[in-house]
């Protein structure tokens, strides 16, 4: 049989159990409570540093810009619509920093884009694969010329080097299957169509 006192004891202490049930509860409501303002605090923040395309300027080559539509693509121009996918992807993760893998998902953007205005020329091409290691070794080589800019972009030696690297930009992305030189050696003075010179292949 219970003892009267301990149960005359249990009564007195029933309320506070449940208070302090009850407080146990709503610790629990105010800690899910305070996780979704936290959320919302980053959401906002995370809205409120949109990424614009300004942000995306290069000072050598200028905005992100696509591939031209009626002309060979350029070094230069194959670089500019590497720049839009990067910014484009990082609209949409809502992060600008380029790891290896979105780097890789760029070039693999940007591949078949060239390879299309080749096409597009009946001009035959190397590999989708070749393109895309074409641009990977072409980024390379302007991102180990941005690593410096900060630093060296006022020294006369390295403006020289930023400026043969733009005039050397300007080459024609070059992804034909055939490098041959072909050479005409025309004496006759004929129109083009009728001309029957020797025309030789190296």
């Amino acid at each position: 049989v219970p003892n009267p006192q301990f149960l005359a004891l249990c009564t007195l202490a029933s309320p506070f159990c449940e208070l302090a049930s009850v407080t146990r509860q709503l610790l629990s409501v105010s800690k899910l409570l305070l996780c979704y303002l936290v959320e919302c605090v980053l959401s906002v923040m995370a809205l409120s540093k949109k990424i614009t395309h300004s942000e995306f300027y290069c000072p050598i080559f200028g905005y992100p810009k696509e591939l031209p539509v009626s002309k060979l693509p350029s070094y230069e121009d194959v670089l500019k619509c590497f720049f839009l996918e990067h910014y484009n992807l990082a609209v949409e993760t809502n992060n600008k920093l380029l790891n290896n893998n979105s780097f890789s998902q760029n070039s693999n953007i940007v591949a078949p884009k060239v390879k299309q205005l080749f096409d597009k020329s009946s001009i035959p091409t190397v590999s989708l694969y070749r393109i895309v290691q074409m641009i990977n070794a072409y980024n390379n080589s302007y991102r180990g010329l941005m690593k410096s800019y900060k630093r060296d972009k006022e020294k006369d030696s390295f403006k020289k080097k930023v400026e043969e690297f733009k005039q050397k930009s300007l080459r024609l992305f070059d992804i034909s299957a055939c490098k041959c030189t072909i050479t005409l050696d025309c004496n006759c003075r004929k129109a083009v169509d009728l001309c029957e010179c020797p025309v030789s292949i190296v």
